[in-house]
């Protein structure tokens, strides 16, 4: 019977966990110096959890257009082969490449290699005092630039 299978809670099968840490060092490999980690050192998943669980089904099938050996081929070949899904598959590569980006890049070992300061960009010693909207003068003196909806 079937009620008595046990299912997974992971968003991925275990060929597509396979091959998400060779998409990934595909997409952003470690650097020879060693500054930069690879992106299969982040957690993706964890990443994804938090930020579009929704994706794990566009990932799921980008990964499922992988061939099994695509973990083994050199750097080289990975490259042609994403390079063809991103021009079958522009919306689900642009967002496979938007998502790593954006976990790769709140790393704070991507952050310091790349020479910034780890943690989020503000505060950082800025100040504003709470409901000061004089900070806003600027802005609220500048002539209206966008066209106003018609009635």
């Amino acid at each position: 019977m079937n009620d008595q299978l046990i299912g997974s809670d992971h968003p991925l099968s275990d060929a597509q966990r396979e091959k998400l840490p060779s998409l990934l060092d595909t997409l952003l490999p470690a650097s020879d110096d060693g500054r930069m980690p690879s992106a299969s050192n982040l957690d993706f998943i964890g990443y994804l959890n938090e930020s579009d669980p929704d994706f794990f089904a566009v990932l799921g099938a980008l990964l499922d257009g992988l061939d099994d050996d695509f973990m083994d081929q050199p750097i080289t070949e990975r490259v042609d082969r994403l390079t063809a899904i991103a021009s079958a598959e522009p919306e689900a590569f642009h967002a496979l490449v938007g998502n790593a980006y954006a976990c790769y890049y709140q790393d704070d070992q991507a952050l310091a290699g790349i020479g910034m300061e780890q943690g989020p960009p503000f505060p950082r010693g800025n100040t504003i005092e709470e409901g000061d909207l004089s900070l806003l003068d600027p802005v609220t003196a500048k002539p209206r630039s966008y066209r106003k909806a018609s009635p």
